[in-house]
């Protein structure tokens, strides 16, 4: 079976092998004028309790070192919580048992999946349940800009969720499935799935 990478932004497609991979960093030592190597600089840290489950799903960290977890807190469900930099704070979970936090942009704004439904949470408005599509019953939000763009899967289809126009369908690769996994400011989409050999 064949898989594919979709990148769509507007009206413009482009599609690329779809690769199975871990991506590593490298550090670059700073480099003196005369050549030799600057002195480090020693970092400093601090550890910040942020409850005492284990993680469901891993924390996501945004640019303000606000924080989106997942916790269980061993009573066979998952709680979805936000650190905004002085308290955590337990995000909801639809009127169902469990709630997973999955991504945070530099808004605070947390996306996840709770009860089988996509969802969206800030300060402001809480938690808002994004739906799913006609005749599905599941839906689940994998990531977001920081516009407010939310990117997933609703049943077998790509979905993508804005404030002005909700939940809308981005299809399948051609195959029987695809989920939207990335979004960045400027629109553009990656989503990855089952696609027909061409």
């Amino acid at each position: 079976m064949l898989r594919k990478l979709r990148l769509t932004k507007g009206a413009s497609t482009m599609w690329l092998p779809f690769l199975f991979g871990v991506l590593a960093a490298s550090h670059v030592t700073s480099v003196a004028a005369a050549g030799q190597p600057a002195a480090a600089t020693p970092a400093t840290y601090r550890v910040i309790s942020l409850g005492s489950g284990g993680p469901s799903e891993k924390p996501v960290i945004n640019a303000k070192g606000q924080v989106a977890i997942s916790m269980d807190f061993g009573l066979g469900y998952s709680n979805a919580m936000f650190y905004d930099g002085k308290t955590v704070q337990n995000l909801g979970n639809l009127g169902g048992s469990h709630a997973f936090a999955v991504g945070l942009n530099d808004n605070g704004q947390v996306i996840g999946y709770a009860t089988f439904h996509a969802f969206a949470w800030d300060k402001g408005t809480g938690m808002i349940d994004l739906g799913t599509l006609p005749g599905e019953r599941r839906s689940m939000a994998l990531a977001n800009n920081n516009r407010g763009t939310v990117v997933g899967v609703a049943g077998s289809a790509a979905v993508r969720w804005t404030l002005g126009r909700g939940l809308e369908s981005l299809g399948t690769l051609g195959g029987r499935t695809a989920s939207a996994t990335a979004s960045d400011d400027a629109g553009l989409i990656a989503d990855c799935g089952e696609a027909t050999a061409s």
